[in-house]
């Protein structure tokens, strides 16, 4: 227990209650998973032991599967072989094989999961293999809650600085033009960026005519993307026109018409928010597909959309009211030459 104390950081505390409990338990291997600190997932934040490196810094979403069970219930389960093999649940294939049997874990402290412990074995593990880990775990658990706690904080400080810069940077990129098509594909190009997303679309309504239409879309230069789409949102552009509320959705099924038009072209995850200008909408910002270590849209990345939608309404403004004065000048300048 003297090592506990000498931990400064998650790492150092969570591969130490890592290589410990497999020690203790005689396991095989050990994966300690922690929950992220903005996003719905848990994160492999130390493995011991062979065939484990592969499951490092791995990401499972906690919203299915055994990892959804496990928060839930909070009981430990022991599978066996054939248990773990015969599913499709990402946190059993992050497992490293050849293993008889794994024991998970929960580790609650302030009654909060604050980790889930993988224990795998080559043989049969002894049936008191709890009770020899249970005095290790009183100590390791609430050493690594507070080794997470100064970890998000830290997380927490990066993401507001992160999301300062960013705004910083739209601002300028929105700023650099008042012309209304360049700027709507500068729009489509930043959201598809910023938000890690493949395909973007920018979509414009007319009040006065009621009416929807395709502003711009950008496709991501950072991912190789086959056949992508001319447009993305057009089957939901409508409701969220209606809503005035972003809509998010994941784990899309195949034939799922939301999205985009193209049968060529599957998306998998979606992203909208409203463009809204003096308490009325005026368009759509749709981004689709994310890319990246968390491939579902989170409640992180709509606060993000809001940002570059707030920012888009200021900018697209701007740009408007400068055609609108340009055609004033355009029809003066024809009237005072007849």
């Amino acid at each position: 227990m003297a090592e506990l104390a000498l931990c400064e950081s998650l790492a150092q505390t969570s591969g130490w209650a890592a290589r410990w409990s497999a020690e203790l338990a005689s396991a095989d291997a050990a994966l300690l998973w922690a929950p992220d600190a903005l996003h719905p997932y848990f994160l492999c934040i130390a493995a011991f032991g062979a065939g484990t490196e592969r499951a490092a810094r791995r990401s499972i979403s906690r919203e299915t599967g055994l990892v959804h069970d496990l928060v839930r219930d909070r009981v430990p389960v022991l599978l066996q072989a054939e248990q773990l093999t015969a599913t499709e649940d990402p946190f059993l294939k992050a497992i490293p094989t050849p293993t008889v049997a794994c024991l998970f874990v929960p580790l609650q402290a302030e009654k909060i999961v604050v980790g889930l412990l993988a224990l795998a074995f080559n043989q049969m593990p002894d049936r008191g293999v709890l009770q020899n880990l249970q005095g290790f775990l009183k100590h390791a658990t609430p050493a690594l809650a507070r080794a997470l706690r100064a970890e998000r904080k830290t997380s927490g400080m990066l993401y507001a600085i992160e999301r300062l810069t960013s705004l910083y940077d739209l601002t300028k990129a929105f700023g650099s033009t008042i012309d209304l098509a360049e700027l709507s594909a500068i729009i489509a190009r930043k959201a598809a960026d910023f938000m890690s997303a493949e395909v973007a679309s920018l979509w414009t309504l007319d009040r006065r005519a009621g009416e929807v239409t395709l502003a711009a879309t950008a496709v991501n230069a950072n991912y190789d993307i086959p056949a992508p789409p001319e447009a993305v949102g057009g089957s939901v552009v409508g409701d969220v026109l209606a809503g005035r509320t972003p809509l998010r959705r994941h784990d899309l099924p195949e034939g799922d018409p939301v999205g985009t038009e193209n049968p060529d072209y599957p998306v998998n995850s979606i992203l909208a928010a409203p463009l809204i200008e003096d308490d009325a909408p005026i368009g759509v910002i749709v981004v689709v597909n994310k890319r990246g270590r968390y491939p579902e849209f989170t409640a992180a990345d709509e606060e993000l959309l809001v940002d570059i939608e707030r920012q888009a309404v200021r900018a697209l403004h701007n740009a408007r009211q400068y055609e609108a004065e340009k055609k004033v000048q355009e029809l003066d300048a024809l009237l005072a030459v007849s």
